[in-house]
């Protein structure tokens, strides 16, 4: 959890304590976890309880678990 803490702290390049798209759409291509900056606004979309159009570090949680679920989901298929 520190370590996820330190990257989503990471991300906040203002220390606002949210992060937006922008913030998310370079590391997120860059781990491959999303292919496009519409993919992140989804992502984002889907886990912003607040309607802010900003992630706070609870809902940066969301993305890493729906992220990590779907590549485990992707690998296990592929095992098939």
């Amino acid at each position: 959890m520190q370590s996820l803490r330190k990257c989503f702290d990471d991300l906040d390049d203002d220390s606002s304590g949210y992060i937006g798209v922008s913030e998310l759409e370079d590391p997120l291509i860059a781990l491959g976890l999303v292919e496009s900056r519409d993919q992140v606004q989804q992502l984002v979309d889907l886990v912003d309880d607040d309607g802010s159009n900003e992630v706070e570090f609870e809902e940066f949680l969301n993305i890493v678990k729906c992220r990590t679920n779907k590549k485990s989901s992707n690998s296990e298929k592929q095992a098939d």
